[in-house]
């Protein structure tokens, strides 16, 4: 699962919800917001191994809202909207990421409605074949040490005590 995946998704919620509103990726936002509109970012905050085939991320999501009224009382209508719209999970591709922290705020005029994604995220080329507990390389990578038929799944050991 990439970052784009994740935008890609959030993005389509706002369309399903929002089907006359502009929606702006990070790389549209230069040519100017035509309200009312949304502007998806994403804000990585942490990625951290946790394993040889997975890594714990997690991912900051602040959607922005431009409202064509600029009232307060619009922009607080759309924040218990996207409240409702971004409930409990998301789903990504095969995937239901559970949603946390939401904080919506008004910053200058422009609702920031905001949400952490944490999640379990495979490695790219390394996975772990759940019936035999093996770890297999999809995509070898000399840069990165695995290579195909060179990684070895951990062994028992057993220790010695002596005393």
């Amino acid at each position: 699962m990439t970052y784009n995946d994740i935008r890609e998704a959030i993005i389509g919620k706002l369309r399903a919800k929002y089907p006359t509103y502009s929606i702006y990726g990070e790389e549209d936002v230069e040519h100017g917001v035509k309200a009312p509109a949304f502007f998806v970012q994403l804000l990585p905050v942490s990625s951290r191994p946790i394993s040889i085939a997975h890594v714990q991320k997690t991912l900051m999501i602040d959607v922005h809202y431009f409202s064509a009224a600029k009232t307060y009382g619009d922009l607080w209508t759309v924040a218990e909207e996207l409240e409702k719209l971004f409930d409990l999970k998301i789903t990504i591709q095969d995937r239901s990421i559970t949603i946390q922290d939401k904080e919506p705020e008004v910053v200058e005029g422009v609702l920031h409605f905001k949400f952490n994604l944490d999640f379990i995220d495979s490695k790219d080329g390394i996975t772990i074949n759940l019936d035999t507990g093996e770890i297999e390389v999809i995509l070898p990578d000399e840069e990165l040490g695995y290579i195909e038929g060179q990684v070895e799944p951990m062994r028992e050991l057993e220790v010695k005590e002596e005393f």
